[in-house]
């Protein structure tokens, strides 16, 4: 698909954090018949997720991300303690980043806990068509959140 085929001209900047390679690589795969224009980065740790953020280090021409991708696990741990608190704390930029968590379990839902932020959750996709679908949800929410703006 060229890029000027695509419905939306307006880029987003998705984060993956989680420790998933293959997670990641199925997004990959799917991205690429999004239907939005879209840049997605992969942090293992809130800590390298911060440096994007903030454009640290190495970072520093990496732009911020407008939406962030990840597990339960890793929202735990990493997006929420580590990024969605740090950026709650900072008067400079954006209270939160969007973000879509990929759940395996409904029990799953239970255990998470987001704070002001717009959020979606959906299942953690298995599959090439699975992956194409939680693509297709992931455009749906950009558009709505970015109409909003």
């Amino acid at each position: 698909m060229q890029l000027n085929d695509r419905k939306n001209e307006t880029t987003v900047h998705l984060l993956y954090v989680g420790k998933d390679l293959e997670n990641l690589k199925g997004f990959f795969k799917a991205f690429k018949e999004s239907t939005i224009l879209n840049d997605i980065r992969f942090a293992g740790n809130a800590d390298e997720a911060i440096k994007m953020i903030f454009q640290r280090d190495e970072y520093g021409d990496t732009l911020i991300p407008n939406i962030i991708i990840t597990d339960p696990a890793s929202y735990r741990t990493e997006v929420r303690v580590g990024i969605l608190d740090h950026l709650a704390k900072r008067a400079d930029i954006k209270k939160c980043i969007p973000t879509v968590i990929l759940i395996h379990l409904a029990e799953e839902v239970e255990e998470i806990k987001i704070k002001n932020c717009d959020y979606l959750l959906i299942s953690k996709p298995n599959t090439i068509k699975e992956y194409q679908n939680s693509v297709k949800l992931i455009e749906q929410f950009w558009l709505n959140f970015y109409q909003k703006e």
